[in-house]
Formats: C-alpha cells, structure tokens, sequence
C-alpha cells in the first residue's frame, strides 16, 4: 500500500531489494569456536558440536522503500533504464553508523552543516535536527567495467563499504506513473488533477452555502397582514391570513442549482485530464480484434 501510495501522489515508485542473512526464523545455533584457532568446538562424547547462545537465521528478502525525490541518475540520460549508475541518498544517524562501520569512524562525523531541515509529514513543517548526516549509495549497474555490478556506501568524508553486487543482481526496482519526453523522471496525476479538485472544493462550497442561507422557502405577506394558525386536519397544515389585503407569495428556496451544470462540467474537465473516460470506454466497449 505504501508503494502505490508514493506511485500515485509522487508519480514514481523506487524499492532497495536485499537479502538480510539475520532475518528470517531461526534454524539453529552457531558451534562454539576455540580464540585461538578459530575451529569448533566439538564434544567429545557425541562427537557433535558444541552450540553457543548465538542464533543462527534463515534470512529472508528485505524491501526498503525509497522515496523518488531520493533517488539520483546520470544527469545525461533520456530514461531511467538507461543510467548506467543510481544514487540513494538518506540521512542516518551518527551513532547507528558507527555500531555498523566500526572501523571507518574517522568518516563519520558531523557533516559540513551542524544541523539538518528535516521536512516532517505529520506536522508538515521543517525541523532541525543533530546527530544525523548525509549517507550516498551508489550502485554500478553489471556492464564492461563491471561485470558483476558494483556499489559503494560513502559519506561526505569518505567510503564506508564497497564491493560488487551479490551474484551480480541489480537490486533497485522502479516505475514511473506518466513518463515524460523531456526527462528520464516519471509525474503523478495527483499533480494535474489537484486545481480541478480545488475548483470542485469551491463549488461545492457555493452550493452549500446557498442552501443554507437561501435554501428554505420563503413567505411573503402584503403591509398590514397577519397570519394566524387555521383549521387542524390530521397530515394538512393551514394558515389563516386576513381577507383585504391580498394574498401571501411564496418564493421557493435554492438548493443551489446554478451551481450544478458548471460542477458536472468542471467533474468531467477532471476525468478527462486523469484519462478516466478512456478507460471507462475500454472496459465498457465491445471491443472488435480487428479493429
């Protein structure tokens, strides 16, 4: 649900797919080992060796979701498919960094601007944040120079991981909603449809309006008369008003049907612009082979 939600509002979908080896159910116990050799430990009894409290897991896929306006190509490409590289950019935490990379804790530090702008979507507003910095992935797709692909983890400072792709396998999968001519980036429709959505918003807005300051019918006496309650007959309600002075009008109220025609018209404007009607006609036509 996550991914078709960034597919439809952003327009562009992107998924990093990895095998995580401690993921997954358990399936044993790694053995102990002897510190000096590194061999196991072996019972001498049973012959079997010796299990320690470290589990050992199935592994299993991992499908991390990347936000499109995270993703970076080759600026000179026509598509998406043809970059011969992709750039994930994230902010990590500093102190998770260096649990992971122990031994490159020279390049992980503050990065050049102490604080970030963390755009937050709960509160939709902008936030500085410490103790994060800027982490690129960048993968090789399998080619000439690469055969089996290649990939790096670096900060601004320098590299933290490097090497190629296991078994050779591209690990990003994407897809673009309405790909453009101009540029290798995909758009949402949300991005067409929304003035239509406002527009819809306002009339609807009108008519309520209407029919709440001018919606109820409306009795108007001539000067001088007076209106009094008349005879009761069970499921009929009469008025009684004083002959001489002419007759009551009625004006009826406004349920705001000025507004409909323009409100259908500008609905249909919108669909059109989704390319709803096509497929409403393809799924509604009797479709000739053929033709």
């Amino acid at each position: 649900d996550l991914w078709a939600k960034d597919y439809i509002e952003i327009g562009e979908v992107v998924a990093k797919v990895l095998w995580d080896p401690n993921a997954g159910v358990q399936i044993g116990w790694e053995p102990e080992v002897d510190p000096l050799t590194g061999e196991a430990l072996v019972d001498e009894l049973t012959g079997q060796s010796i299990p320690s409290n470290r589990p050992v897991m199935s592994g299993d896929l991992l499908f991390e979701t990347v936000h499109a306006f995270d993703l970076l190509r080759d600026p000179s490409v026509k598509s998406m498919e043809e970059s011969p590289y992709l750039v994930i950019r994230k902010m990590e935490s500093i102190k998770d960094l260096k649990k992971k990379f122990p031994e490159k804790e020279d390049v992980i530090k503050e990065s050049s601007t102490d604080t970030f702008r963390v755009f937050r979507n709960n509160s939709f507003s902008y936030t500085s944040t410490k103790g994060l910095t800027m982490v690129r992935e960048y993968y090789y797709k399998p080619c000439q120079l690469y055969p089996n692909g290649y990939y790096y983890i670096a900060t601004e400072l320098g590299i933290l991981a490097q090497g190629e792709l296991p078994f050779g396998i591209w690990p990003i999968a994407y897809a673009g909603y309405f790909e453009l001519t101009t540029t290798p980036r995909a758009i949402s429709p949300v991005r067409r449809i929304r003035p239509y959505q406002i527009e819809l918003n306002r009339a609807a807005s009108a008519i309520a309006q209407t029919q709440t300051q001018i919606g109820d019918d409306k009795v108007i006496l001539p000067a001088g008369a007076q209106s009094s309650s008349g005879a009761t007959v069970p499921g009929v309600r009469f008025v009684s008003v004083k002959a001489g002075l002419g007759s009551p009008q009625i004006i009826e109220g406004r349920a705001g049907s000025q507004y409909f025609e323009y409100y259908d018209k500008k609905l249909a404007e919108m669909y059109q612009v989704a390319e709803l009607n096509d497929l409403d006609a393809d799924i509604n036509a009797q479709l000739d082979p053929y033709t």
